[in-house]
């Protein structure tokens, strides 16, 4: 959980490497005190299925805002992070304060030399552990993110076929993130028990949030069955696991492609589909699956090709209709924080069924279509956080004591 904040051999380091030493000061050992409770309490919070968190998810419901493991975790850590500064500054301030020449001869070398070795160590081994902690943080423990789902040779035989493509898989539960992310690929309606929900749609009643995608993986004979009866057809060249006996993967010819046109009259009239059929409503034990939402017809859409697409920025070329308003849509969920540009000009963002777009004028012309991700909290966190490093740099490096001195020696 925490290997992005702390590399585990500097922990051993500070603590089993160098001599203990109790916190400075009285307010450090009342901070220890507190800190280290809260971080098993939160890191017990973020790993998920306590009984107590959910015995209190049941009886709060204010509290299921922080069952996504990265909220309860960012608390556990930044009180380890403090906790290491702390447990450094300590260290630090030891080897200065310790009189080496009562544990050594008069004279000696190891009286003058070991203090300032200890001391360029500690520097050198903190140093390095900020660098790995900034280079390394979107990479798991011995830079491996394990362990790989049998979902691994499908995905990335996908990938190897169509390197440089927006991939999506249908794939029912979400236990096989990591392959997805080390593809690149999307993995869609992972009927959680809660759902990222998107602002709701401003152009109709659209919603897009359940369109299927181009891809799907079935293991089992209902998810087989389920992903035939979306017009899904067996991909034979996909490879054959041992679980099944068959090829893995399966395409639909008909998905929305990741950005298109189309009409804004084709939005506006957008009817429901057909129902699920009952013996398909339970794939996996008690997990139900929706019925069918009021979505886009395929043939009404026109994919667009040329676009560029980085994690908070998305710049697309698109061609409007003649004689009517023209929707521009990326299957990026319509999250508040987006913004859009046309030519360069500030659009109006909408939620086209919870996917953004913005609205072509209908003269059928060739516009560049910008939409970059802004969010509001993270900028407002940002601004918080740098307040408070001010605040704590002030307050660390004692800036009113010596304010008050120099006043006292003028006067």
């Amino acid at each position: 959980y925490y290997s992005f904040v702390l590399p585990p051999w500097f922990a051993v380091l500070i603590i089993a490497g160098l001599p203990l030493y109790r916190p400075r000061g009285a307010a450090a050992r009342r901070f220890a005190l507190a800190a280290w409770p809260l971080l098993v309490l939160f890191t017990l919070w973020g790993a998920g299925g306590q009984p107590l968190f959910v015995g209190l998810y049941e009886r709060l419901e204010f509290l299921q805002g922080w069952r996504f493991v990265g909220r309860a975790l960012a608390v556990g850590s930044f009180l380890l992070a403090a906790l290491v500064a702390q447990r450094v500054d300590a260290l630090w301030h030891s080897l200065r304060e310790t009189d080496w020449r009562a544990l050594f001869p008069a004279g000696s070398r190891l009286a003058r030399g070991l203090p300032v070795t200890l001391a360029a160590a500690l520097v050198a081994a903190s140093g390095l552990a900020g660098w790995e902690v900034v280079s390394h943080w979107n990479i798991g423990y011995q830079d491996v993110l394990n362990p790989l789902h049998r979902d691994d040779e499908c995905v990335s035989w996908l990938r190897q076929q169509r390197p440089d493509d927006e991939l999506a898989v249908w794939r029912l539960g979400y236990r096989a993130i990591t392959t997805y992310m080390n593809n690149r690929a999307r993995a869609t309606q992972v009927y959680a028990d809660f759902e990222m929900t998107p602002r709701p749609s401003t152009l109709g009643k659209v919603d897009l949030t359940t369109s299927l995608p181009e891809y799907g993986i079935a293991w089992t004979e209902g998810e087989q069955s389920y992903l035939r009866s979306r017009g899904y057809t067996l991909l034979p060249d996909s490879p054959i696991v041992a679980m099944s006996g068959k090829p893995c993967l399966y395409r639909k010819a008909d998905a929305l492609p990741y950005a298109y046109t189309v009409p804004l009259s084709a939005v506006l009239m957008a009817q429901p589909g057909s129902e699920w059929p009952d013996e398909m409503l339970l794939l996996a034990g008690d997990t139900p699956l929706p019925p069918d939402a009021i979505t886009l017809p395929p043939e009404k859409t026109t994919p667009i090709t040329t676009f560029i697409r980085q994690p908070d920025a998305i710049r697309l070329l698109a061609r409007g209709y003649l004689q009517q308003f023209t929707v521009v849509t990326v299957q990026e969920r319509a999250y508040p924080g987006w913004q859009a540009t046309i030519n360069g000009q500030p659009a109006t963002v909408e939620s086209v069924g919870g996917q953004i777009g913005v609205v072509l004028p209908r003269d059928g012309g060739q516009y560049v279509v910008d939409f970059v991700y802004r969010p509001p909290l993270l900028f407002q966190g940002a601004a918080v956080t740098l307040l408070a490093a001010a605040f704590s740099v002030v307050y660390l490096l004692r800036v009113g004591e010596r304010v008050r001195r120099r006043r006292q020696r003028r006067l």
